[in-house]
């Protein structure tokens, strides 16, 4: 990975000042994932589950679909919230085996963007490191 300097000089113009300061995109194929509709329930109500991290598949292929994790989460809603709204965004927008504090921090932002497009009734921390924002 390159020094904070070193991505500002190369990035500035194509990624969000986030990612730079983070610098995961780098190790990544896929950077900055955005949120995903799980499942849309016939309720005007919202749940937003936020995930550690995109799954290896996802950050290689860059798809969602196809990937066995995201299909778990999206049979879960539909059998045990089949009324509700739900979404699912990261707490780290792209992929690493090992998240500091300081990538989620970055990518919390984002989180947020989310937080407030969707306005949630619920939201559901899934993992470690999505409780450590």
């Amino acid at each position: 990975m390159s020094t904070l300097k070193e991505r500002r000089l190369k990035y500035t113009l194509t990624h969000p000042e986030g990612c730079i300061q983070c610098g995961l995109f780098e190790d990544a194929n896929t950077y900055k994932f955005n949120s995903e509709v799980l499942y849309k329930g016939t309720s005007k109500k919202t749940v937003l589950l936020v995930v550690d991290r995109p799954t290896r598949w996802y950050d290689k292929t860059g798809e969602i679909y196809g990937d066995k994790a995201y299909q778990e989460l999206k049979d879960l809603a539909k059998n045990y919230l089949p009324k509700l709204h739900v979404v699912m965004c990261f707490a780290a927008r792209c992929y690493s085996e090992k998240l500091k504090i300081s990538h989620l921090r970055q990518c919390s932002s984002y989180t947020q963007e989310d937080i407030d497009s969707y306005e949630p009734n619920a939201i559901i921390l899934l993992g470690k490191d999505s409780q450590r924002m």
